[in-house]
């Protein structure tokens, strides 16, 4: 166990966002935090990352446990470039590495020194635990995957867009990889390229993964629970994806709609008492099915897709042509048929994705009737 909470309550003035809230987190777990704005999802968070400390009950981490939180206004290093600022999270295994030399140095002089020895170990671990050695590779695969070119890897922190910020924030925070990795609405400013480069790193990060976002599909692809708060300062839990967790939550809602009808009418078929009445009604508004509806993104590429869906298919038919143009050109052909390959699978994925939003699509106009 990771982090545990016991009986966790937060109160702002009358105003109850977290009651008797009991959950724990495991290594690898995947948890999507989900509710409406003011629900509790964020004071959650500035609970988990120590911004609060004034919460009733009990919240733990394990000794040697680390946190890494996505903070939106997270200071960054002007005076650094892209690559500089990501090299940065490797500051102790650079220092490490030069007080290695140093110290092969004295070992050189003074074989016999045990001492030495043992500092070497030391620094040796240090360097492993970070894989230091591999420190370069990491930087470049999380910068490209994160949407940044190699060209851009020297522009000045200073001159970055809003958006830019936002990734190289992620981005460095992947590099860090603490045990528990908390994301605060991760995709904002990603496209689908870089949205699906993440969804796949997070399915494969060691340790445990905490994100709120509004995104389904994300969730959907990522996360294996979710913790949901109801807006009264209760936590829910359901296991599998957002889709899952939808499902689930309407059925249980049906059989509590069903069993507040129940026994709101005896078998007269009269109804209770006018404030009887005026309870179950408040009832059911609160538990009523949530409607399907679609997110700023989903909206957004359900507006575009068939285009995207066409310029692939356009681009796939000019590389069949130029395939055939250098049928005996082994080398040309080679980096060609590379580039078919990963456009078939593009467009296999844009296939995919647009099946989903159509379907949703016919799901959210099937509820207007």
């Amino acid at each position: 166990m990771l982090i545990h909470l016991e009986k966790l309550g937060k109160s702002f003035g009358e105003k109850i966002v977290l009651h008797d809230v009991t959950a724990s987190v495991e290594r690898e777990d995947r948890i999507g935090i989900v509710g409406q704005n003011g629900a509790g999802k964020t004071t959650l968070l500035k609970i988990l990352t120590g911004e609060y400390t004034d919460y009733e009950g009990e919240f733990s981490v394990t000794h040697g446990v680390t946190l890494g939180y996505l903070e939106q206004n997270a200071k960054l290093d002007p005076t650094l470039d892209i690559y500089g600022e990501m090299r940065s999270c490797f500051a102790h295994v650079l220092d490490a590495m030069a007080q290695m030399q140093i110290l092969e140095r004295r070992m050189a002089a003074s074989p016999e020194d045990a001492s030495l020895l043992e500092q070497h170990d030391a620094l040796q671990n240090i360097i492993d635990a970070a894989d230091g050695y591999n420190m370069d590779v990491n930087i470049k695969k999380v910068l490209s995957g994160m949407g940044f070119a190699q060209d851009t890897w020297t522009k000045n922190i200073a001159v970055l867009s809003g958006g830019e910020l936002t990734r190289l924030r992620l981005a460095k925070l992947l590099l860090e990889k603490p045990d528990v990795l908390i994301l605060d609405e991760p995709t904002n400013h990603l496209d689908f390229a870089t949205m699906e480069w993440l969804e796949n790193y997070l399915k494969g990060y060691s340790g445990a993964v905490l994100v709120v976002s509004h995104d389904r599909y994300f969730l959907d692809n990522v996360v294996d629970r979710i913790f949901e708060f109801d807006g009264n300062g209760h936590l829910q839990q359901y296991e599998g994806g957002y889709t899952d967790y939808l499902e689930t939550k309407q059925k249980r809602t049906s059989q509590e709609t069903s069993e507040s009808g129940n026994a709101l009418f005896g078998k007269s078929g009269k109804g209770k008492s006018e404030e009887g009445s005026s309870k179950s009604s408040r009832d059911w508004k609160q538990n009523r099915k949530t409607k399907l509806k679609f997110s700023y993104k989903e909206q957004k590429e359900f507006e575009t897709i068939d285009d995207d869906i066409a310029q692939l298919e356009d681009g796939i038919a000019a590389l069949e042509a130029e395939i055939l143009a250098n049928a005996t050109n082994p080398g040309k052909l080679n980096e060609l048929m590379k580039e078919k390959e990963k456009a078939e699978h593009a467009l296999e994925e844009k296939m995919n994705r647009w099946v989903y939003l159509n379907d949703l699509a016919e799901k959210i106009e099937s509820q207007k009737g």
